[in-house]
């Protein structure tokens, strides 16, 4: 397994609201607009799909990663975009009562709708705790981001052991693992 060590970016994921009907080119274009109206410029904008588990089952949704190498930058397009925002698919820790334990993972040479699969049967598996992630494709594979409550250390355990069942039903060639 390789590893190479990439510093984690800030990351929200955004939606239409339940009722909206976007193309996913209209939704783009619109989050683009309000964060130029902003004034802010994301290190990363792609299309992506989140994996959300709910009530045992886990459900896919298309819309945006908006990514950030700061925080303060990130927190401000959360707070501007917040009604489009899914709950736990973002890695900057908003105003909830718990702090979130954040992770990126890259897996290398997979198709996206294999991850995205693959990531859903896991989310209805409930690995120690129902697990939250948002995939994009990039340049070397399928990159995810994603969240969870911190209740416990052994939190850390969960993502390790979900990015591992991954890795392993995905047959990669190689996955980058970070928590922050």
């Amino acid at each position: 397994m390789l590893t190479i060590k990439i510093k984690p970016m800030f990351t929200i994921f955004l939606a239409p609201k339940c009722g909206e009907h976007f193309t996913q080119e209209a939704f783009e274009e619109f989050v683009s607009h309000l964060l130029v109206e902003a004034g802010l410029v994301p290190d990363l904008m792609e299309p992506a799909i989140a994996v959300i588990p709910d009530s045992g089952n886990a459900l896919k949704v298309n819309g945006v990663v908006v990514a950030f190498n700061e925080k303060e930058p990130c927190l401000k397009a959360a707070f501007i975009l917040k009604p489009y925002l899914r709950f736990e698919t973002y890695t900057v820790p908003l105003n909830e009562a718990l702090p979130l334990n954040c992770f990126r993972a890259i897996v290398h040479m997979r198709p996206l709708g294999d991850t995205v699969e693959i990531w859903k049967q896991l989310a209805q598996d409930a690995i120690l705790m129902p697990i939250t992630a948002v995939f994009f494709e990039y340049s070397y594979g399928v990159l995810a981001f994603g969240s969870m409550r911190q209740i416990e250390d052994e939190d850390v355990e969960a993502w390790q052991s979900a990015v591992n069942h991954l890795c392993h039903g995905l047959g990669s060639t190689s996955v980058i693992f970070e928590t922050r």
